[in-house]
Protein backbone atom coordinates (compact mmCIF):
# COMPACT_ATOMS: atom_id res chain seq x y z
CA UNK A 1 0.00 0.00 0.00
CA UNK A 2 1.17 3.61 -0.52
CA UNK A 3 2.99 5.39 2.28
CA UNK A 4 1.19 8.13 4.17
CA UNK A 5 1.49 11.70 3.01
CA UNK A 6 3.48 12.74 6.05
CA UNK A 7 6.31 10.25 5.47
CA UNK A 8 7.97 12.35 2.72
CA UNK A 9 10.14 9.46 1.61
CA UNK A 10 10.47 7.10 -1.32
CA UNK A 11 8.11 4.18 -0.74
CA UNK A 12 7.31 1.06 -2.73
CA UNK A 13 3.75 0.54 -3.86
CA UNK A 14 2.04 -2.85 -4.24
CA UNK A 15 -1.16 -3.89 -5.95
CA UNK A 16 -0.82 -1.49 -8.84
CA UNK A 17 0.12 -3.91 -11.68
CA UNK A 18 -2.14 -5.81 -14.06
CA UNK A 19 -0.76 -7.83 -16.95
CA UNK A 20 2.65 -6.16 -17.08
CA UNK A 21 6.17 -7.56 -16.61
CA UNK A 22 6.89 -8.71 -13.05
CA UNK A 23 10.42 -7.33 -13.18
CA UNK A 24 9.02 -3.80 -12.90
CA UNK A 25 8.36 -2.19 -9.52
CA UNK A 26 6.67 1.05 -8.50
CA UNK A 27 7.86 3.58 -6.00
CA UNK A 28 6.35 6.91 -5.12
CA UNK A 29 7.23 10.11 -3.38
CA UNK A 30 4.36 11.95 -1.66
CA UNK A 31 5.33 15.27 -0.06
CA UNK A 32 4.01 16.23 3.33
CA UNK A 33 2.03 19.14 1.94
CA UNK A 34 0.55 17.43 -1.10
CA UNK A 35 -2.19 19.50 -2.74
CA UNK A 36 -5.77 18.34 -3.07
CA UNK A 37 -5.44 17.28 -6.70
CA UNK A 38 -1.70 17.06 -7.23
CA UNK A 39 0.15 16.95 -10.56
CA UNK A 40 2.02 13.69 -11.16
CA UNK A 41 5.68 13.48 -12.27
CA UNK A 42 7.33 10.22 -13.41
CA UNK A 43 11.14 9.98 -13.03
CA UNK A 44 12.74 7.08 -15.01
CA UNK A 45 16.22 5.85 -14.17
CA UNK A 46 19.14 5.02 -16.47
CA UNK A 47 20.42 1.53 -17.45
CA UNK A 48 21.53 -0.43 -14.42
CA UNK A 49 19.91 2.10 -12.12
CA UNK A 50 17.07 1.82 -9.66
CA UNK A 51 14.35 3.93 -8.13
CA UNK A 52 16.50 4.82 -5.13
CA UNK A 53 19.63 5.54 -7.18
CA UNK A 54 17.78 7.89 -9.45
CA UNK A 55 16.09 9.50 -6.49
CA UNK A 56 19.53 10.74 -5.47
CA UNK A 57 21.11 11.32 -8.93
CA UNK A 58 22.47 14.80 -9.45
CA UNK A 59 19.70 17.19 -10.35
CA UNK A 60 16.84 14.87 -9.41
CA UNK A 61 16.76 15.90 -5.74
CA UNK A 62 16.03 19.41 -6.98
CA UNK A 63 12.82 18.13 -8.52
CA UNK A 64 11.99 16.30 -5.29
CA UNK A 65 12.46 19.58 -3.40
CA UNK A 66 10.05 21.26 -5.82
CA UNK A 67 7.54 18.52 -4.99
CA UNK A 68 7.88 19.41 -1.32
CA UNK A 69 7.40 23.08 -2.19
CA UNK A 70 4.52 22.85 -4.72
CA UNK A 71 2.76 19.72 -3.45
CA UNK A 72 2.93 17.42 -6.52
CA UNK A 73 3.63 13.70 -6.22
CA UNK A 74 6.36 11.68 -7.97
CA UNK A 75 6.57 8.13 -9.30
CA UNK A 76 9.92 6.33 -9.49
CA UNK A 77 9.52 3.18 -11.60
CA UNK A 78 12.16 0.51 -11.46
CA UNK A 79 13.21 -2.33 -13.76
CA UNK A 80 15.48 -5.19 -12.78
CA UNK A 81 16.00 -5.94 -16.48
CA UNK A 82 18.95 -3.50 -16.70
CA UNK A 83 17.47 -1.04 -19.24
CA UNK A 84 13.92 -0.07 -20.05
CA UNK A 85 12.44 -1.96 -22.96
CA UNK A 86 11.57 0.51 -25.72
CA UNK A 87 12.38 -1.73 -28.68
CA UNK A 88 10.09 -4.78 -28.48
CA UNK A 89 6.70 -5.05 -30.08
CA UNK A 90 5.03 -5.26 -26.67
CA UNK A 91 6.69 -2.04 -25.53
CA UNK A 92 5.86 -0.21 -28.76
CA UNK A 93 2.20 -1.22 -28.62
CA UNK A 94 -0.31 0.76 -26.64
CA UNK A 95 -1.47 -1.44 -23.77
CA UNK A 96 0.65 -4.21 -25.26
CA UNK A 97 1.72 -5.62 -21.90
CA UNK A 98 5.25 -4.21 -22.05
CA UNK A 99 7.24 -1.69 -20.01
CA UNK A 100 5.35 1.27 -21.41
CA UNK A 101 2.01 -0.14 -20.26
CA UNK A 102 3.47 -0.62 -16.77
CA UNK A 103 4.28 3.09 -16.52
CA UNK A 104 0.78 4.02 -17.71
CA UNK A 105 -0.73 1.78 -15.03
CA UNK A 106 1.35 3.47 -12.34
CA UNK A 107 -0.09 6.81 -13.40
CA UNK A 108 -3.63 5.48 -13.23
CA UNK A 109 -2.96 4.10 -9.79
CA UNK A 110 -1.93 7.52 -8.51
CA UNK A 111 -4.95 9.16 -10.12
CA UNK A 112 -7.24 6.68 -8.41
CA UNK A 113 -5.49 6.43 -4.99
CA UNK A 114 -3.91 9.86 -4.60
CA UNK A 115 -6.52 11.92 -6.39
CA UNK A 116 -3.86 12.88 -8.89
CA UNK A 117 -4.76 15.42 -11.57
CA UNK A 118 -5.15 13.46 -14.82
CA UNK A 119 -4.62 16.64 -16.82
CA UNK A 120 -1.27 17.37 -15.24
CA UNK A 121 0.89 14.29 -15.77
CA UNK A 122 4.58 14.66 -16.76
CA UNK A 123 7.67 12.48 -17.21
CA UNK A 124 11.45 12.86 -17.40
CA UNK A 125 14.35 10.38 -17.49
CA UNK A 126 18.01 9.88 -18.27
CA UNK A 127 19.61 7.64 -20.92
CA UNK A 128 17.27 4.62 -21.18
CA UNK A 129 14.93 6.66 -18.98
CA UNK A 130 15.12 9.42 -21.62
CA UNK A 131 14.19 6.83 -24.29
CA UNK A 132 11.26 5.73 -22.11
CA UNK A 133 10.21 9.39 -21.79
CA UNK A 134 9.89 9.85 -25.55
CA UNK A 135 8.16 6.48 -25.95
CA UNK A 136 5.54 7.34 -23.31
CA UNK A 137 4.76 10.70 -24.93
CA UNK A 138 4.35 9.06 -28.34
CA UNK A 139 2.37 5.97 -27.26
CA UNK A 140 0.25 7.67 -24.56
CA UNK A 141 -0.05 11.27 -25.78
CA UNK A 142 -3.46 11.54 -24.14
CA UNK A 143 -2.01 10.72 -20.70
CA UNK A 144 0.98 13.08 -20.58
CA UNK A 145 1.20 16.84 -20.98
CA UNK A 146 4.98 17.25 -21.25
CA UNK A 147 8.32 15.46 -20.89
CA UNK A 148 12.08 16.01 -20.65
CA UNK A 149 14.34 13.46 -22.32
CA UNK A 150 17.99 13.45 -21.25
CA UNK A 151 20.16 11.61 -23.81
CA UNK A 152 17.26 9.66 -25.30
CA UNK A 153 16.30 8.56 -28.83
CA UNK A 154 13.25 8.98 -31.11
CA UNK A 155 10.20 6.76 -30.71
CA UNK A 156 10.73 3.54 -32.68
CA UNK A 157 14.46 4.05 -33.23
CA UNK A 158 15.43 1.42 -30.63
CA UNK A 159 13.41 -1.23 -32.45
CA UNK A 160 15.95 -1.24 -35.29
CA UNK A 161 18.54 -3.92 -34.51
CA UNK A 162 16.99 -4.41 -31.05
CA UNK A 163 18.43 -7.21 -28.91
CA UNK A 164 16.09 -8.41 -26.19
CA UNK A 165 18.79 -10.04 -24.08
CA UNK A 166 20.25 -6.69 -23.07
CA UNK A 167 17.56 -4.28 -24.29
CA UNK A 168 20.01 -2.64 -26.65
CA UNK A 169 20.15 -1.37 -30.23
CA UNK A 170 23.63 -0.71 -31.53
CA UNK A 171 22.29 0.80 -34.74
CA UNK A 172 20.11 3.38 -33.04
CA UNK A 173 22.70 4.13 -30.37
CA UNK A 174 25.27 4.59 -33.13
CA UNK A 175 23.17 7.18 -34.97
CA UNK A 176 22.57 4.93 -37.99
CA UNK A 177 18.77 5.23 -38.01
CA UNK A 178 17.56 8.33 -39.81
CA UNK A 179 14.24 9.37 -41.37
CA UNK A 180 12.46 12.40 -42.75
CA UNK A 181 10.34 14.33 -40.24
CA UNK A 182 7.16 12.94 -41.77
CA UNK A 183 8.42 9.36 -41.70
CA UNK A 184 9.28 9.73 -38.02
CA UNK A 185 5.82 11.05 -37.33
CA UNK A 186 4.28 8.17 -39.26
CA UNK A 187 6.09 5.68 -37.04
CA UNK A 188 4.39 7.21 -34.02
CA UNK A 189 0.98 7.41 -35.68
CA UNK A 190 1.20 3.75 -36.64
CA UNK A 191 1.63 2.86 -32.97
CA UNK A 192 -1.32 4.98 -31.89
CA UNK A 193 -3.41 7.07 -34.24
CA UNK A 194 -3.84 10.20 -32.17
CA UNK A 195 -5.60 13.24 -33.59
CA UNK A 196 -5.10 15.60 -30.67
CA UNK A 197 -2.21 17.86 -29.74
CA UNK A 198 0.94 16.01 -28.77
CA UNK A 199 2.70 16.74 -25.46
CA UNK A 200 5.42 19.39 -25.45
CA UNK A 201 8.97 18.09 -24.96
CA UNK A 202 12.52 19.05 -24.01
CA UNK A 203 15.40 17.19 -25.70
CA UNK A 204 18.82 17.17 -24.00
CA UNK A 205 22.04 15.83 -25.55
CA UNK A 206 25.80 16.23 -25.22
CA UNK A 207 27.80 16.78 -28.38
CA UNK A 208 30.53 14.44 -27.12
CA UNK A 209 28.23 11.63 -26.04
CA UNK A 210 29.85 8.31 -27.00
CA UNK A 211 26.98 6.12 -25.76
CA UNK A 212 24.14 7.74 -27.67
CA UNK A 213 25.28 9.43 -30.86
CA UNK A 214 24.37 13.14 -31.09
CA UNK A 215 22.70 12.33 -34.44
CA UNK A 216 19.85 10.97 -32.37
CA UNK A 217 19.18 14.49 -31.03
CA UNK A 218 18.72 15.71 -34.60
CA UNK A 219 16.42 12.81 -35.41
CA UNK A 220 14.37 13.42 -32.25
CA UNK A 221 13.94 17.09 -33.22
CA UNK A 222 12.67 16.02 -36.67
CA UNK A 223 10.18 13.57 -35.19
CA UNK A 224 8.72 15.90 -32.56
CA UNK A 225 8.68 18.92 -34.84
CA UNK A 226 6.53 16.94 -37.27
CA UNK A 227 4.22 15.74 -34.50
CA UNK A 228 3.83 19.25 -33.06
CA UNK A 229 3.35 20.95 -36.42
CA UNK A 230 6.52 23.03 -36.61
CA UNK A 231 9.55 23.07 -38.91
CA UNK A 232 12.61 21.27 -37.47
CA UNK A 233 14.95 23.69 -39.23
CA UNK A 234 13.15 26.89 -38.29
CA UNK A 235 13.16 27.33 -34.50
CA UNK A 236 11.40 30.37 -33.10
CA UNK A 237 14.48 31.31 -31.04
CA UNK A 238 18.05 30.12 -30.68
CA UNK A 239 20.10 31.12 -27.64
CA UNK A 240 23.27 30.07 -25.88
CA UNK A 241 23.31 29.77 -22.10
CA UNK A 242 26.58 28.66 -20.53
CA UNK A 243 27.67 25.76 -22.78
CA UNK A 244 24.16 24.91 -23.98
CA UNK A 245 22.71 25.91 -27.32
CA UNK A 246 18.97 26.19 -26.78
CA UNK A 247 16.47 26.16 -29.65
CA UNK A 248 12.80 26.77 -28.99
CA UNK A 249 9.76 26.25 -31.21
CA UNK A 250 6.50 27.86 -30.31
CA UNK A 251 3.11 26.33 -30.94
CA UNK A 252 1.68 27.12 -34.38
CA UNK A 253 -1.56 28.21 -32.67
CA UNK A 254 -0.21 30.37 -29.82
CA UNK A 255 2.95 31.95 -28.44
CA UNK A 256 3.89 29.06 -26.19
CA UNK A 257 7.01 26.91 -26.43
CA UNK A 258 6.20 23.30 -27.22
CA UNK A 259 9.63 22.02 -28.33
CA UNK A 260 13.06 22.74 -26.89
CA UNK A 261 16.48 21.43 -27.87
CA UNK A 262 19.36 21.67 -25.36
CA UNK A 263 22.66 20.73 -27.00
CA UNK A 264 25.52 20.66 -24.49
CA UNK A 265 28.90 21.52 -26.04
CA UNK A 266 31.40 18.75 -25.26
CA UNK A 267 28.78 17.13 -23.04
CA UNK A 268 29.02 13.43 -22.26
CA UNK A 269 26.49 10.83 -21.28
CA UNK A 270 24.03 11.37 -19.85
CA UNK A 271 23.32 15.05 -19.93
CA UNK A 272 22.85 16.33 -16.35
CA UNK A 273 19.30 16.78 -15.08
CA UNK A 274 18.34 20.44 -14.82
CA UNK A 275 15.62 20.58 -12.13
CA UNK A 276 14.89 24.28 -12.59
CA UNK A 277 14.28 23.88 -16.32
CA UNK A 278 12.09 20.83 -15.72
CA UNK A 279 9.94 22.51 -13.10
CA UNK A 280 9.51 25.58 -15.30
CA UNK A 281 8.82 23.69 -18.53
CA UNK A 282 6.23 21.51 -16.81
CA UNK A 283 4.73 24.49 -15.00
CA UNK A 284 5.02 22.71 -11.66
CA UNK A 285 5.60 26.01 -9.93
CA UNK A 286 2.08 27.09 -10.91
CA UNK A 287 -1.23 26.00 -9.52
CA UNK A 288 -4.34 25.34 -11.53
CA UNK A 289 -4.44 23.87 -15.05
CA UNK A 290 -1.44 23.06 -17.17
CA UNK A 291 0.20 26.36 -18.24
CA UNK A 292 -0.01 25.56 -21.94
CA UNK A 293 -3.78 25.24 -21.58
CA UNK A 294 -3.83 28.61 -19.86
CA UNK A 295 -1.69 30.26 -22.54
CA UNK A 296 -3.24 28.65 -25.60
CA UNK A 297 -6.72 27.71 -24.46
CA UNK A 298 -7.00 23.98 -24.64
CA UNK A 299 -9.60 21.33 -24.40
CA UNK A 300 -10.30 19.17 -21.45
CA UNK A 301 -7.14 17.28 -21.02
CA UNK A 302 -6.42 13.68 -21.48
CA UNK A 303 -7.19 11.66 -18.44
CA UNK A 304 -6.10 8.09 -18.22
CA UNK A 305 -8.37 5.18 -18.64
CA UNK A 306 -10.31 4.40 -15.51
CA UNK A 307 -9.98 7.76 -13.67
CA UNK A 308 -12.43 10.62 -13.36
CA UNK A 309 -12.74 13.59 -15.66
CA UNK A 310 -9.95 16.10 -15.46
CA UNK A 311 -9.70 19.82 -15.36
CA UNK A 312 -9.48 21.99 -18.43
CA UNK A 313 -6.60 20.47 -20.25
CA UNK A 314 -3.88 21.67 -22.46
CA UNK A 315 -4.64 23.61 -25.51
CA UNK A 316 -3.55 22.55 -28.79
CA UNK A 317 -4.21 22.57 -32.44
CA UNK A 318 -7.69 21.34 -31.72
CA UNK A 319 -9.88 22.04 -28.86
CA UNK A 320 -11.15 24.57 -26.43
CA UNK A 321 -11.16 24.16 -22.78
CA UNK A 322 -8.76 25.35 -20.01
CA UNK A 323 -9.01 28.65 -18.17
CA UNK A 324 -7.47 31.66 -19.74
CA UNK A 325 -7.49 32.09 -23.50
CA UNK A 326 -9.76 30.38 -25.90
CA UNK A 327 -8.66 27.93 -28.51
CA UNK A 328 -9.82 25.24 -30.82
CA UNK A 329 -11.11 22.06 -29.32
CA UNK A 330 -8.61 19.51 -28.04
CA UNK A 331 -9.32 15.90 -27.57
CA UNK A 332 -11.21 14.68 -24.57
CA UNK A 333 -9.18 12.79 -22.04
CA UNK A 334 -10.10 9.45 -20.71
CA UNK A 335 -11.93 9.54 -17.42
CA UNK A 336 -9.88 10.44 -14.35
CA UNK A 337 -10.99 11.75 -10.99
CA UNK A 338 -12.77 15.05 -11.10
CA UNK A 339 -10.62 18.15 -11.09
CA UNK A 340 -11.04 21.85 -11.46
CA UNK A 341 -12.85 22.80 -14.62
CA UNK A 342 -11.21 24.87 -17.31
CA UNK A 343 -13.01 27.54 -19.25
CA UNK A 344 -15.38 26.16 -21.84
CA UNK A 345 -13.85 25.56 -25.23
CA UNK A 346 -15.09 26.29 -28.67
CA UNK A 347 -17.68 23.83 -29.88
CA UNK A 348 -16.71 21.59 -32.77
CA UNK A 349 -18.39 22.09 -36.08
CA UNK A 350 -21.37 19.97 -36.96
CA UNK A 351 -20.63 17.25 -39.49
CA UNK A 352 -22.46 17.40 -42.77
CA UNK A 353 -25.16 14.82 -43.42
CA UNK A 354 -24.36 11.91 -45.67
CA UNK A 355 -25.90 11.86 -49.07
CA UNK A 356 -28.99 9.76 -49.69
CA UNK A 357 -28.60 6.55 -51.57
CA UNK A 358 -29.92 6.32 -55.14
CA UNK A 359 -33.22 4.44 -55.48
CA UNK A 360 -33.09 1.21 -57.46
CA UNK A 361 -34.74 1.22 -60.90
CA UNK A 362 -38.02 -0.67 -61.43
CA UNK A 363 -37.90 -3.91 -63.33
CA UNK A 364 -39.36 -3.97 -66.90
CA UNK A 365 -42.68 -5.70 -67.50
CA UNK A 366 -42.64 -9.09 -69.20
CA UNK A 367 -43.95 -9.42 -72.72
CA UNK A 368 -47.33 -11.05 -73.33
CA UNK A 369 -47.43 -14.35 -75.19
CA UNK A 370 -48.32 -14.35 -78.90
CA UNK A 371 -51.79 -15.48 -79.93
CA UNK A 372 -51.95 -18.93 -81.48
CA UNK A 373 -53.21 -19.18 -85.03
CA UNK A 374 -56.68 -20.64 -85.55
CA UNK A 375 -57.03 -24.09 -87.11
CA UNK A 376 -57.75 -24.43 -90.82
CA UNK A 377 -61.34 -25.13 -91.85
CA UNK A 378 -62.05 -28.60 -93.15
CA UNK A 379 -62.59 -28.99 -96.81
CA UNK A 380 -66.04 -29.81 -98.14
CA UNK A 381 -67.13 -33.24 -99.26
CA UNK A 382 -66.44 -34.64 -102.66
CA UNK A 383 -68.67 -34.12 -105.69
CA UNK A 384 -71.83 -36.14 -106.09
CA UNK A 385 -71.75 -39.44 -107.95
CA UNK A 386 -73.42 -39.91 -111.30
CA UNK A 387 -77.11 -40.59 -111.48
CA UNK A 388 -77.97 -44.24 -112.01
CA UNK A 389 -80.04 -45.26 -115.02
CA UNK A 390 -83.58 -46.38 -114.29
CA UNK A 391 -84.58 -49.98 -115.08
CA UNK A 392 -86.57 -50.86 -118.16
CA UNK A 393 -90.39 -51.16 -118.01
CA UNK A 394 -91.74 -54.71 -118.27
CA UNK A 395 -94.73 -55.33 -120.43
CA UNK A 396 -97.54 -56.38 -118.21
CA UNK A 397 -94.88 -57.81 -115.93
CA UNK A 398 -93.02 -56.57 -112.92
CA UNK A 399 -91.89 -53.05 -112.63
CA UNK A 400 -88.22 -52.56 -113.14
CA UNK A 401 -86.29 -51.30 -110.18
CA UNK A 402 -85.01 -47.78 -110.16
CA UNK A 403 -81.34 -47.15 -110.59
CA UNK A 404 -79.14 -46.79 -107.52
CA UNK A 405 -78.26 -43.27 -106.36
CA UNK A 406 -74.74 -42.03 -106.66
CA UNK A 407 -72.22 -42.15 -103.83
CA UNK A 408 -72.00 -39.40 -101.19
CA UNK A 409 -70.90 -36.08 -102.53
CA UNK A 410 -71.47 -32.49 -102.11
CA UNK A 411 -74.92 -31.67 -103.40
CA UNK A 412 -75.26 -34.87 -105.49
CA UNK A 413 -78.77 -35.68 -106.87
CA UNK A 414 -80.47 -38.89 -105.90
CA UNK A 415 -81.14 -41.42 -108.65
CA UNK A 416 -84.60 -41.24 -110.24
CA UNK A 417 -86.45 -44.49 -110.95
CA UNK A 418 -89.32 -44.75 -113.41
CA UNK A 419 -92.41 -46.62 -112.35
CA UNK A 420 -93.30 -49.79 -114.21
CA UNK A 421 -95.87 -49.79 -116.92
CA UNK A 422 -99.51 -50.62 -116.35
CA UNK A 423 -100.29 -54.32 -116.21
CA UNK A 424 -103.27 -56.21 -115.25
CA UNK A 425 -102.97 -57.63 -111.87
CA UNK A 426 -99.23 -57.64 -112.02
CA UNK A 427 -97.21 -57.66 -108.81
CA UNK A 428 -96.10 -54.45 -107.37
CA UNK A 429 -92.73 -53.31 -108.50
CA UNK A 430 -90.64 -51.63 -105.88
CA UNK A 431 -89.54 -48.11 -106.28
CA UNK A 432 -86.01 -47.17 -107.07
CA UNK A 433 -83.51 -47.16 -104.23
CA UNK A 434 -82.85 -43.71 -102.87
CA UNK A 435 -79.46 -42.13 -103.33
CA UNK A 436 -77.33 -41.88 -100.21
CA UNK A 437 -76.80 -38.44 -98.61
CA UNK A 438 -76.30 -35.78 -101.24
CA UNK A 439 -76.38 -32.21 -100.12
CA UNK A 440 -79.77 -31.75 -101.62
CA UNK A 441 -81.55 -35.07 -102.05
CA UNK A 442 -82.78 -36.14 -105.48
CA UNK A 443 -86.48 -36.18 -106.46
CA UNK A 444 -88.53 -39.18 -105.53
CA UNK A 445 -89.40 -41.70 -108.22
CA UNK A 446 -92.78 -41.46 -109.99
CA UNK A 447 -95.57 -43.69 -108.76
CA UNK A 448 -96.73 -46.34 -111.23
CA UNK A 449 -100.38 -46.42 -112.22
CA UNK A 450 -102.55 -49.47 -112.45
CA UNK A 451 -101.73 -52.87 -111.37
CA UNK A 452 -101.89 -53.72 -107.74
CA UNK A 453 -100.75 -50.27 -106.87
CA UNK A 454 -97.30 -49.24 -107.95
CA UNK A 455 -94.99 -48.34 -105.10
CA UNK A 456 -93.70 -44.85 -104.68
CA UNK A 457 -90.11 -44.18 -105.51
CA UNK A 458 -87.69 -43.57 -102.66
CA UNK A 459 -86.70 -40.01 -101.88
CA UNK A 460 -83.10 -38.91 -101.79
CA UNK A 461 -81.82 -37.10 -98.62
CA UNK A 462 -78.67 -35.59 -97.42
CA UNK A 463 -77.92 -38.40 -95.05
CA UNK A 464 -79.85 -40.98 -97.07
CA UNK A 465 -83.44 -41.91 -96.07
CA UNK A 466 -85.11 -44.67 -98.17
CA UNK A 467 -88.60 -44.16 -99.41
CA UNK A 468 -91.27 -46.54 -98.13
CA UNK A 469 -92.48 -49.35 -100.41
CA UNK A 470 -96.23 -49.30 -101.11
CA UNK A 471 -97.89 -52.62 -101.72
CA UNK A 472 -101.32 -53.67 -102.78
CA UNK A 473 -102.96 -56.86 -103.97
CA UNK A 474 -105.13 -55.57 -106.76
CA UNK A 475 -107.13 -52.75 -108.10
CA UNK A 476 -107.10 -50.29 -110.83
CA UNK A 477 -104.75 -47.48 -110.84
CA UNK A 478 -104.86 -45.59 -107.58
CA UNK A 479 -104.07 -41.99 -106.90
CA UNK A 480 -100.79 -40.57 -107.71
CA UNK A 481 -98.24 -41.25 -104.98
CA UNK A 482 -96.48 -38.29 -103.53
CA UNK A 483 -92.95 -37.70 -104.49
CA UNK A 484 -90.09 -38.06 -102.03
CA UNK A 485 -88.77 -34.95 -100.44
CA UNK A 486 -85.51 -33.24 -101.19
CA UNK A 487 -83.00 -31.89 -98.73
CA UNK A 488 -81.76 -33.64 -95.63
CA UNK A 489 -83.79 -36.79 -96.02
CA UNK A 490 -86.55 -37.35 -98.67
CA UNK A 491 -90.23 -37.90 -97.69
CA UNK A 492 -91.86 -41.29 -98.13
CA UNK A 493 -94.02 -42.00 -101.25
CA UNK A 494 -97.84 -42.02 -100.82
CA UNK A 495 -99.68 -45.24 -101.07
CA UNK A 496 -101.12 -46.29 -104.45
CA UNK A 497 -104.71 -47.51 -104.96
CA UNK A 498 -105.30 -50.88 -103.46
CA UNK A 499 -104.54 -52.56 -100.20
CA UNK A 500 -100.91 -51.55 -99.90
CA UNK A 501 -99.66 -49.87 -96.76
CA UNK A 502 -98.20 -46.47 -97.11
CA UNK A 503 -94.45 -46.42 -97.19
CA UNK A 504 -92.64 -44.82 -94.27
CA UNK A 505 -91.43 -41.31 -94.74
CA UNK A 506 -87.79 -40.74 -95.39
CA UNK A 507 -85.94 -38.78 -92.75
CA UNK A 508 -85.67 -35.07 -93.34
CA UNK A 509 -87.55 -33.34 -96.21
CA UNK A 510 -91.01 -31.64 -96.26
CA UNK A 511 -93.80 -32.96 -98.49
CA UNK A 512 -95.45 -30.56 -100.90
CA UNK A 513 -98.98 -31.96 -101.59
CA UNK A 514 -99.74 -29.62 -104.41
CA UNK A 515 -96.69 -29.69 -106.65
CA UNK A 516 -95.56 -33.24 -105.99
CA UNK A 517 -92.03 -32.13 -105.15
CA UNK A 518 -90.31 -31.64 -101.78
CA UNK A 519 -88.94 -28.29 -100.66
CA UNK A 520 -86.09 -27.85 -98.23
CA UNK A 521 -86.12 -25.34 -95.36
CA UNK A 522 -83.09 -24.64 -93.25
CA UNK A 523 -83.43 -26.08 -89.76
CA UNK A 524 -86.54 -28.16 -90.69
CA UNK A 525 -87.00 -31.11 -88.32
CA UNK A 526 -87.02 -34.56 -90.07
CA UNK A 527 -89.29 -36.10 -87.44
CA UNK A 528 -91.96 -33.56 -88.37
CA UNK A 529 -91.89 -34.87 -91.96
CA UNK A 530 -92.30 -38.44 -90.74
CA UNK A 531 -95.36 -37.45 -88.73
CA UNK A 532 -96.95 -35.66 -91.70
CA UNK A 533 -96.36 -38.62 -93.97
CA UNK A 534 -97.97 -41.01 -91.50
CA UNK A 535 -100.98 -38.73 -91.10
CA UNK A 536 -101.44 -38.48 -94.88
CA UNK A 537 -101.20 -42.24 -95.24
CA UNK A 538 -103.91 -42.71 -92.65
CA UNK A 539 -106.14 -40.19 -94.46
CA UNK A 540 -105.73 -42.05 -97.73
CA UNK A 541 -106.52 -45.36 -96.03
CA UNK A 542 -109.60 -43.82 -94.49
CA UNK A 543 -110.83 -42.51 -97.87
CA UNK A 544 -110.43 -45.93 -99.45
CA UNK A 545 -112.53 -47.61 -96.82
CA UNK A 546 -115.30 -45.04 -97.26
CA UNK A 547 -115.21 -45.65 -100.95
CA UNK A 548 -115.47 -49.40 -100.50
CA UNK A 549 -118.36 -48.91 -98.17
CA UNK A 550 -120.21 -46.89 -100.81
CA UNK A 551 -119.54 -49.53 -103.52
CA UNK A 552 -120.83 -52.26 -101.24
CA UNK A 553 -124.03 -50.38 -100.67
Amino acid sequence: MPASAGAASLSQVSGWASGVPSYISMYEYVPANVVASPPIVVAAHYCGGSASSYFTLTGVPGVVSAADQYGFIMIFPQTSNNCWDVGSTAALTRNGGGDTQAIAEMVQYEIAHRNGDPNRVYIFGSSTGGMLTQAMLGIYPDVFKAGSSFSGVPVGCWAVGYTASNNWSSMCAGGQVTHTPQDWATIVHNIYAYSGTYPRIQLWQGTSDTTINPVDLTESIKQWAALLGVSPTAPTTTTTVSNFTIQQWQSPTCAYTVLESHSQASGGHPTPVDPTSIVSFFGLDKTGPDPESVACGGAGGSGGSGGGSGSGGRGGMTGSGGTGGTGTAGTSGAAGSSGSAGTSGTAGSIGSAGTSGTAGSSGSAGKGGSVGAGGSAGTGGGSAGTVGTAGTVGTGGTVGTGGRGGTVGTGGSGGTGNGGGVGSGGSVSSGGVSGVGGTGGGSGGSVGLGGAGGGGGGAGRASGGAGGVVGGTSGSGGPVGGSGGMGPGGGGGLAGQGEGVAGAAGAGGRLDLYQGTACTYAGHDSMTDVSIAVVLALIVLHLRRRRRSRVSV
